[in-house]
């Protein structure tokens, strides 16, 4: 049918040719057609026809492309069943893997919303600036020198590449300064790889890398007017001049925390068994930093810290103890949800411990 349609064009270009000819001046009267033995009629008959034929052609083509893509779709869906029948673990690792990524990208949006609030109440000036990166455009104190510095967020366990990222990142965005700086955000505590690249570009690049933990970010939160202090702590940390011998508070800092990674582990695994745990020793032997590491390795669980100092004097305090567990419990519950929640009180506070405990764990909390 192409072809067809090639030679009737051909046929009907040259009768027009000829016709121009025999007429260069009078353009194309009806009898010039007729002088070559052609009627108009015919002439339109061809170009019906052409029609015709051109309109069957795209016809063709459309049913053609309609079977393949019937054809295309019929071999994946059956593809599709016969995978989900012989491989089914594929297709659940796919679609936890889909899953994944969007609880990802909830859990990433989420965190760039705080962390903008907790800059913001540091009295930083920040803006988005790419996925998993905020800029820094205007800082308090120490950070002066440094802006505009980067920001980038980790949500998971932080690697070597983004720390090579964020060098590139504050070389772009700060060229005119001979010393750059950065933040680094994370959320699992990173492995000894991270540690030796971040050594090697403080030391390489002259490149000041602040770690910030986002569970640190999120207790700062929570307290009202404690976002400055964490950003002014982690600052004065990692920016030149800091003496991390001289450091007389509890370690709050995952990176400057060594040694005790074994009795972490083995007091998670107990924890999750709910089993109790006691930890002793002298003053000044680490105890308070090792129960803010154990808080930042379980922030995935509901934990409240409880200050017994003020409960010394005291010889039964057990109603006083649950009360505070569940007064912090139920702003946890706030927090998440966003609702009001009751938090109910015990009875009597002269009674001990052990005579409270079941109306302890059978207490209803009620939210509004």
């Amino acid at each position: 049918m192409k072809q067809a349609v090639s030679i009737l064009e051909e046929v009907l270009q040259d009768i027009e040719g000829f016709a121009k000819l025999r007429n260069p001046n009078l353009g194309l009267p009806h009898n010039a057609y007729a002088d070559l033995g052609y009627q108009q009629e015919d002439l339109e008959a061809i170009r019906k026809s052409l029609v015709s034929f051109k309109s069957e052609i795209s016809s063709h083509y459309a049913r053609t492309f309609r079977r393949g893509l019937f054809l295309t779709l019929s071999i994946l869906l059956l593809a599709v069943s016969l995978l989900f029948w012989y491989r089914p673990d594929l297709v659940l690792r796919w679609s936890r893997s889909r899953l994944r990524a969007k609880q990802n990208r909830e859990v990433t949006n989420q965190w760039k919303t705080e962390v903008q609030q907790f800059f913001q109440q540091a009295g930083a000036t920040t803006q988005l600036d790419g996925k998993h990166r905020l800029r820094i455009t205007a800082a308090p104190s120490r950070l002066k020198p440094y802006v505009p510095m980067p920001v980038s967020l980790a949500i998971e366990q932080p690697e070597e590449q983004d720390v090579v990222e964020l060098v590139q990142q504050a070389a772009k965005i700060n060229k005119s300064s001979q010393q750059q700086a950065g933040i680094l955000l994370y959320r699992q505590p990173p492995d000894t790889l991270f540690r030796l690249r971040m050594a090697e570009v403080r030391l390489r690049d002259r490149f000041i890398l602040i770690p910030i933990p986002l569970t640190a970010i999120e207790q700062a939160l929570r307290e009202r007017g404690a976002s400055s202090g964490l950003l002014a702590q982690y600052t004065d940390r990692y920016l030149p001049g800091a003496d991390l011998f001289d450091d007389r508070n509890a370690i709050g800092d995952t990176l400057s925390f060594f040694g005790r990674g074994e009795l972490l582990q083995r007091l998670q695994e107990n924890l999750c068994r709910s089993q109790g745990v006691g930890i002793f020793g002298l003053r000044k032997s680490g105890k308070t930093s090792l129960l803010l590491q154990l808080g930042f390795a379980m922030a995935q669980h509901p934990l409240v810290h409880i200050d017994l100092q003020p409960y010394g004097g005291k010889l039964y305090y057990g109603a006083d103890l649950f009360h505070q567990i569940l007064l912090k419990l139920s702003q946890l519950l706030e927090e998440q949800s966003s609702k009001a929640v009751i938090c109910p009180k015990l009875g009597e506070s002269d009674l001990p411990a052990a005579s409270l405990t079941t109306d302890f764990i059978s207490t209803p909390v009620a939210s509004e």
